[in-house]
């Protein structure tokens, strides 16, 4: 069962470490702003998935009393 987390967690783990290799070996100022704009945007989508999920459950919870 935790199998797809692990997974997860290792994309995760060297998807960081590929963008701060990028952002390190970038001369442009502008390349490192879009990469800092994709990584909040995707952590803003998340976190929104995540909000979504948790008022789904809550509202399951309050259905079955």
């Amino acid at each position: 069962d935790t199998k797809l987390q692990i997974v997860i967690f290792n994309v995760e783990i060297f998807n960081a470490l590929f963008i701060s290799t990028c952002m390190q070996n970038s001369q442009s100022m502008g390349t490192s702003i879009t990469l800092i704009a994709v990584d909040l945007l995707q952590a803003a989508i998340s976190l929104l998935d995540l909000y979504r999920m948790v008022n789904d459950v809550r509202n399951i919870m309050d259905e079955l009393g």
